[in-house]
C-alpha cells in the first residue's frame, strides 16, 4: 500500500503511480488560435535593466554561452516534455533509484 508509506525513491513513487486509478497522461493541446490582448500594454523594461541575466564574460569581453549545447540538443516544447516523460516512464524509472 502506498497510503502510509513515505516515498524514499523514484521506484517506490512509480509503483504508487501505477496503482493510481486516474486517467493516463494525455496528449499536448493544440496551440490557441489567438491570445487576448490587454486594452493598454504595460510599459516594458529591457532584460538587462532587471539585472537577472548576467552572463559570464571571458577576458576578451565575449559572452560565455553556457547553455548553447543544451539548447541545441533539448526539445523545450510541450511535445518534447511529453516525449522525455514517456521515455522515462518506459525505460528510465527502473534504473533511476
Amino acid at each position: 500500500s502506498c497510503a502510509f508509506v513515505g516515498i524514499g525513491s523514484v521506484s517506490h513513487f512509480m509503483s504508487c503511480c501505477r496503482q493510481n486509478p486516474g486517467s493516463p497522461i494525455g496528449v499536448p493541446l493544440d496551440p490557441p488560435v489567438s491570445l487576448p490582448t490587454p486594452a493598454h500594454w504595460p510599459q516594458g523594461v529591457p532584460l538587462d535593466a532587471l539585472g537577472l541575466a548576467r552572463m559570464p564574460r571571458r577576458k576578451d569581453g565575449t559572452t560565455v554561452d553556457w547553455a548553447a549545447n543544451i539548447c541545441k540538443s533539448w526539445d523545450f516544447s510541450e511535445n518534447g516534455a511529453h516525449a522525455r516523460l514517456d521515455a522515462f516512464l518506459n525505460d528510465g524509472e527502473t534504473s533511476y533509484t
